[in-house]
């Protein structure tokens, strides 16, 4: 089993900085494992250039990407990039002034680029040169009123607070769905009365597997849905299955080995001053302190309510993780 993990490496005074400053490059490692045994090679490092950053301490990430046969669809927080495997040679390139804070590229039905923009609190269609070609707010304002076309957001470090914080693009046949992390869901943009409640979490990925959708919360929760009802069909609770008196980590990051067993991605948690969105670590576990335990994958039995096996990715320079892609070729 090989699979690809994305996210960053964080500068050394990445507990001093503020979210938007604390990586310093991107990164994408290679796992191949077998029979327990575990191979980790530091595939692909990037650095964003200058002029598509902030002069100050950008935070360099891959965050979570589209792989699609021997291509991989993935972005910064101000740039799209498209790699062919296995070498990663660079064969697309998008970074536009609205770009802030990306979060997700996905692809179309027709094969157009979807990004997630989530410091504009919006989505963005473009084809492959870099064209927009429908641009969606995800709350339904008009974009443009509260943000300013003539602004590179590229330059800007943050826009937060974000109304919304879209984060994850997917579709249900042709149509596209966005999971929203302050309204703890995930919408249709063309029907905003299409909706599935994911109240259990402040919600991250959007998997479609079958006939499921595949939900990961930053909390620790899978929550899994119906994508033909649209209702929740089970939500398994890793912290319980973990059964660890210490957070597990901000949540995020899913692939899909089978009905049963998933490898899920966990960052170790930062000081922020968005504290809110963590205070679940008192109050669920009743905890007065916590430890920080390391960023790592691991993976679960879900039927079994099991934990299998998981594996430390900070020795091998990874301390942030976006997205799992389970690749059968080799990188």
């Amino acid at each position: 089993m090989m699979l690809l993990v994305t996210g960053g490496k964080e500068r050394k005074d990445a507990n001093k900085l503020e979210e938007w400053q604390r990586y310093k490059c991107a990164l994408i490692l290679h796992l191949d494992i077998n029979q327990n045994n575990i191979k980790i090679i530091k595939c692909f490092e990037y650095v964003s250039p200058p002029e598509v950053c902030p002069n100050k301490n950008p935070s360099i990430a891959f965050r979570a990407g589209t792989l699609k046969k021997d291509k991989l669809y993935i972005c910064t927080p101000t740039e799209v990039i498209i790699f062919s495997l296995p070498k990663f040679t660079k064969i697309g390139y998008i970074s536009l002034p609205v770009f802030n804070d990306i979060h997700h590229v996905a692809l179309s039905p027709k094969g157009n680029i979807i990004v997630v923009n989530t410091g504009l609190d919006m989505v963005l269609e473009m084809n492959l040169k870099g064209k927009i070609i429908n641009e969606w707010s995800v709350i339904g304002e008009n974009i443009w009123r509260r943000f300013n076309k003539n602004v590179d957001y590229r330059k800007m470090p943050t826009t937060k607070p974000h109304k919304s914080h879209p984060n994850y693009a997917f579709y249900l046949k042709d149509q596209l769905w966005i999971t929203r992390f302050e309204q703890k869901d995930a919408i249709c943009l063309k029907d905003f009365s299409k909706k599935i409640n994911i109240k259990i979490g402040h919600p991250h990925d959007g998997i479609v597997k079958g006939d499921f959708i595949y939900f990961t919360t930053v909390n620790g929760y899978i929550v899994i849905v119906n994508a033909q009802t649209l209702k929740v069909e089970e939500i398994y609770d890793l912290n319980e299955i973990t059964k660890s008196k210490i957070a597990l980590g901000w949540c995020r990051g899913i692939s899909i080995i089978d009905q049963n067993k998933i490898w899920v991605g966990f960052s170790r948690l930062r000081p922020t001053p968005f504290q809110e969105h963590i205070n679940w670590l008192k109050g669920k576990l009743g905890l007065k302190d916590w430890r920080n335990l390391p960023t790592r994958i691991v993976e679960y039995d879900l039927f079994n309510k099991k934990l299998l096996e998981e594996f430390n990715l900070e020795n091998f320079g990874l301390h942030t993780i976006f997205s799992i892609h389970l690749t059968n070729d080799e990188i």
